[in-house]
């Protein structure tokens, strides 16, 4: 599963189909994992300019975004933003990291805490970054077997 911020200013009909959707599809595709095979899913249902996360947490949103991955039951999750994986506990002043894993009905599910999309379309030594921390999370078999 891959849980980021927002949607983008273009999407319409599908979440990330803007430049932040292009980049997300490229990084799948190194991982050589199909578009199918990931769950996308947004913490927010629409764009909002400048979203006040404590605000949004005070009310719930945490709580909501919880539900949500308990519901998809990924054997993986990769936040893309501090903003997001602040709502699952992540110390947000870091921007990229393992969290503890997340903890559902007797599972447990990595998770990892990227830049957001947009910071890393800005910043190329942030995507390397990112790889290498992809390539410390994953498992041999699990990069394009499983869905994630």
């Amino acid at each position: 599963m891959v849980l980021v911020d927002q949607p983008e200013a273009q999407d319409r009909d599908r979440l990330l189909s803007g430049p932040h959707g292009a980049l997300l599809a490229a990084i799948l595709r190194a991982l050589n994992l199909g578009e199918h095979q990931v769950y996308v899913a947004s913490a927010l249902p629409r764009l909002m300019p400048m979203p006040d996360w404590a605000g949004l947490a005070n009310d719930g949103l945490g709580q909501v975004v919880a539900h949500h991955v308990r519901l998809a039951r990924p054997r993986r999750l990769l936040v893309f933003g501090s903003n997001v994986s602040s709502l699952l506990g992540h110390d947000p002043a870091k921007t990229t990291g393992f969290l503890p894993d997340f903890h559902h009905e007797g599972a447990s599910i990595p998770v990892l805490v990227a830049p957001g999309l947009a910071a890393l379309e800005a910043r190329p030594r942030g995507k390397a970054r990112l790889w290498q921390a992809l390539l410390e999370w994953s498992e041999p078999d699990w990069m394009g077997t499983e869905q994630t």
